[in-house]
């Protein structure tokens, strides 16, 4: 009796498993999509910041905090009365991030005592501007939560230089 009930036992662990993964791969799925949606919403012929914006407010359905899209004009980046920037620290930081292109702030090892994460928005050697965000809890990011925002970051990008030449 009692090796029915632990073979029971495993038997509905191993479902209840399998129920988990398959319940995962559809949302997944759906993330995915819906991830594609926005991407393709920067092939459309509204202008870049009507995209952007649009971005900033589908993005917190993904990975949950505030986003800030900030695209040089006459290669110079104006962060001028960007609230994400309430302080010299974060403006110094997103300044170095753009300059250097490289990402900084929360989350990284570089100048990681900021409040928020800015990305840069570059294709080979020219960074167009930055991504900032700002998470709604302090918890580091994973892994694929970083390739989002990478891949995020990377086609912005790629559709500013496009529409730039």
């Amino acid at each position: 009796m009692l090796v029915l009930y632990a073979l029971t036992a495993i038997g509905i662990g191993f479902l209840a498993d399998k129920f988990k993964q398959q319940f995962f791969l559809n949302n997944s799925i759906k993330e995915i999509s819906r991830f594609e949606e926005i991407l393709s919403s920067l092939d459309s012929s509204a202008t870049i910041n009507e995209v952007l914006e649009s971005i900033e407010a589908e993005m917190p359905k993904f990975l949950d905090g505030t986003y800030k899209f900030v695209v040089k004009t006459d290669s110079t980046l104006k962060l001028d009365g960007i609230p994400l920037l309430s302080d010299t620290k974060e403006l110094n930081t997103a300044l170095w991030a753009f300059e250097n292109g490289q990402k900084a702030g929360w989350s990284t090892e570089t100048l990681p005592f900021s409040e928020n994460l800015y990305i840069p928005l570059k294709v080979s050697d020219e960074t167009f501007g930055l991504l900032i965000y700002r998470a709604s809890d302090k918890r580091p990011l994973t892994v694929d939560e970083q390739r989002l925002l990478d891949t995020l970051c990377k086609e912005v990008a790629k559709c500013i230089e496009k529409r730039s030449s």
